[in-house]
């Protein structure tokens, strides 16, 4: 199984820091943003819905092949889940996506096309006892048990039911088990045979567990795919209709109801959204489908951003992990950034159980929050920000919720469900639908384009 920083966050209900800085590249719009509704031709091959990187990489696939599309985004902007911000400071932050997880994913192809400069999260220190050391020499019992042999999880079973059915603490978990990448919410929801690697049933790539950090904005991917597309911006899709000719898609525009023809239709609407049944179909999707919908989770997520007037992290280092705090809090540093002075700017990414405690609190006191698990971790409390900002995921209507993951219970056919065709008009695409690359920019960009080489069998 592969590991990635992010996942270790996740299996043990942390929260995550990352600091920016200093890159103050602008990445222009390369599409055509069409303004009215009757600038659309009505001859397209397919609608795409969402101009997120599914939506994105699937248009990009399909007018590389010769055919019509058009993408109906519900945002003022493209990009869905990857949201570079340039407004809060001098260096662009992320408020979603943020990591390219392994080194040899698709994206790869567009990062290395297009010359973007990466910086290698590798120098991992852990905060344990007052000192910082490695994860490794922090939990040194974690090897001593094997925990195959001590006893198998039963059939379904939770993390948390098994560690309290076998006596094991968090502790005495291998490094490897806590670091995988599940891409599940509070650990205790993890399939305790997955989590193991014991699971006929998971089908996550084998990638390297080395996470990478895009210099200069994660919206550097964006360009290179949406260059030339058609894009109607502030158009929330509302109904799906599929007939015998094609489908048509209700979407507002202005105060008003719009709708346009295709021969095809690929789907991107994030997991949380069709959850929510914001969009509706007609005639309505299969109750099967709506089971796989519904089976597969959907992770909390919020993150806590803050200015600071210079850098408080330590130097070389690009990630630390206070083993101190309860529960363990992730950092990453500004490693292979320039510091601006007055400008250093630090992220904090909270899940599961921890982010919807911060999400029911107000601004101010999500704020302050923040601030006293900085001073806790770093060691300085009197650490005052200059500025703060957030972003949350679960209330954002085109998203409801950050990526998928698997509940335990769930298996591998609910989520090849969610990318499978219905009646060869409604195609589907989204990280929610890889099988194996699940919450993730590359799954969604993978699943992008298995889409369209699905429409473009369907049209030949």
């Amino acid at each position: 199984m592969r590991s990635s920083k992010r996942k270790l966050l996740i299996a043990m209900g942390l929260g995550g820091i990352t600091l920016a800085a200093c890159n103050t590249h602008t990445v222009l719009s390369p599409f055509n943003a069409i303004a009215s509704s009757e600038a659309l031709a009505d001859d397209y091959d397919t609608i795409i819905i969402g101009a997120g990187m599914a939506g994105l990489s699937t248009a990009h696939t399909l007018r590389k092949a010769g055919k019509k599309v058009v993408i109906i985004e519900a945002r003022d902007r493209i990009g869905g889940r990857i949201h570079t911000d340039r407004s809060f400071a001098t260096a662009p932050i992320e408020l979603g996506a943020e990591l390219i997880h392994g080194s040899k994913v698709p994206t790869w192809d567009i990062i290395r096309a297009q010359g973007i400069k990466t910086l290698l999260m590798d120098q991992t220190l852990a905060y344990k006892d007052g000192s910082w050391v490695t994860p490794e020499l922090a939990y040194p019992e974690a090897n001593i048990i094997n925990i195959a042999i001590a006893s198998a999880p039963y059939n379904k079973e939770t993390m948390e039911a098994y560690m309290q059915r076998t006596g094991i603490t968090n502790a005495q978990l291998p490094l490897a088990v806590r670091q995988q990448d599940l891409d599940n919410e509070p650990f205790r929801f993890i399939d305790a045979a997955k989590a193991l690697g014991l699971s006929d049933d998971d089908e996550s790539e084998d990638f390297p567990d080395n996470d990478f950090r895009l210099l200069g904005g994660y919206d550097q991917l964006l360009k290179p795919l949406a260059q030339g597309a058609d894009v109607v911006l502030n158009a929330p899709v509302t109904e799906i209709h599929r007939t015998e000719e094609g489908v048509a898609i209700h979407y507002l525009k202005d105060g008003k109801t719009h709708i346009l023809k295709a021969k095809t239709t690929v789907i991107t609407i994030p997991l949380g959204v069709l959850k929510h049944r914001d969009v509706r179909f007609f005639p309505d999707l299969p109750i099967a489908r709506w089971n796989d919908i519904d089976a597969v989770g959907v992770v909390t997520a919020t993150k806590l951003i803050y200015k600071f007037p210079k850098n408080i992290m330590p130097a070389d280092a690009t990630g630390l992990l206070d083993l101190d705090a309860t529960p363990g809090q992730w950092w990453s540093t500004s490693a292979g950034y320039e510091v601006l002075e007055q400008d250093a700017v630090i992220v904090g990414w909270l899940a599961g159980d921890k982010a919807r405690h911060v999400l029911e609190m107000s601004r101010k006191n999500a704020r302050d929050y923040g601030v006293k698990m900085l001073r806790t971790s770093l060691n300085m409390p009197t650490l005052t920000p200059l500025d703060f900002t957030t972003h949350d995921w679960q209330a954002d209507i085109y998203a409801r919720g950050a990526y998928s993951y698997t509940p335990a219970g769930t298996v591998a056919r609910n989520r090849r469900a969610l990318a499978m065709p219905l009646a060869g008009r409604l195609f589907w695409a989204g990280e929610a639908t890889h099988h194996a690359s699940y919450a993730t920019v590359h799954g969604a960009y993978d699943s992008g384009r298995r889409a369209a080489s699905e429409i473009l069998k369907q049209l030949s």
